[in-house]
């Protein structure tokens, strides 16, 4: 239940899954452009859902977006609420109540820089990724009594596609957007260094304009399609074998993998503004809320 629990968190919290894929789709490779104009921000999610019919609150978010000097920073703290629902798993020292994780952007390219996370247990587990010159990437990792170090062969120019809302700023939305990004993934609930980074390809494509309505109030919004798959690279570079994470075409037979979903994108400020993600057995959406001071 724990592996479920951790894995639907990063599933949905770092990217909801799409519905259509258009053709005209651009591979982006860190080429330097122009983000869109938007003022940093912090604002609030709540996730709720249905599983066979009965609901439930997943997690809450926060997202703080600051500008710097050379750079943009996003904390996303997570609080995953749906431990309340398991009395066990509240008390076992391996199940992470309060995950804290920040991205490092640079300006100029959209691409990430740095990712360090903080998975609050016990243990207090902290994972710190940075992106070597050599084009590298080194995972250093620490549950307070030991400190591992893992350093991964990279082949794609990274953006910050997994954990941050920043990253849409980056992108020039418009009705006939659709891009792919080489993304990572930190897996805080695997057992070994060698698991905890996953390489992922995210694909985002504009499906229509909509206006929405929500307690935080009214937005024009982009809404969004969003398909992922796992990569694996061969030594040189090229892709040994891909692994669908989320499909265009829902299939019933399969419960969790096989996952569709709508994100909607104000087009003023970037701000992911709802989403909703359908699976077999239930149903979860998000919603951003009014400000509030903290989760």
């Amino acid at each position: 239940m724990r592996s479920l629990i951790i894995g639907s968190v990063f599933v949905f919290v770092t990217s909801v899954f799409g519905q259509c894929v258009k053709p005209e789709t651009r591979l982006y490779l860190g080429e330097p452009h122009v983000p869109y104009l938007f003022q940093p921000y912090k604002a609030d999610y709540v996730y709720r859902g249905k599983i066979v019919g009965l609901p439930f609150k997943f997690l809450r978010t926060s997202a703080n977006i600051v500008e710097l000097q050379d750079r943009w920073e996003e904390t996303q703290k997570i609080r995953l609420d749906v431990l309340d629902y398991f009395p066990d798993q509240k008390n076992d020292r391996d199940a992470f109540r309060d995950i804290e994780i920040t991205s490092t952007i640079d300006l100029k390219t959209g691409l990430l820089k740095s990712l360090s996370g903080t998975f609050s247990n016990k243990r207090d587990f902290k994972m710190v990724v940075s992106f070597a010159e050599d084009g590298k990437i080194v995972a250093t990792e620490t549950d307070g009594k030991r400190t591992q170090q893992k350093t991964y062969e990279n082949h794609e120019k990274i953006y910050p596609c997994t954990f941050s809302n920043t990253f849409l700023s980056f992108l020039p939305l418009d009705d006939n957007f659709s891009g792919t990004f080489g993304c990572v993934d930190i897996d805080g609930d695997s057992e070994s260094a060698k698991d905890k980074i996953r390489f992922t390809r995210r694909t985002l494509t504009v499906i229509g304009s909509e206006t929405v309505t929500i307690d935080a109030g009214t937005f024009d919004c982009f809404k969004l399609a969003d398909r992922s798959e796992e990569v694996k690279y061969n030594s040189d570079g090229t892709i040994k074998s891909k692994k669908q994470l989320s499909n265009n075409q829902f299939d019933p037979n399969k419960v969790w993998r096989n996952v569709y979903s709508s994100l909607w994108v104000d087009k003023k400020t970037r701000k992911v503004i709802k989403a909703e993600l359908n699976f077999k057995i239930g149903k979860l959406t998000v919603e951003m809320q009014k400000p509030r001071r903290d989760l």
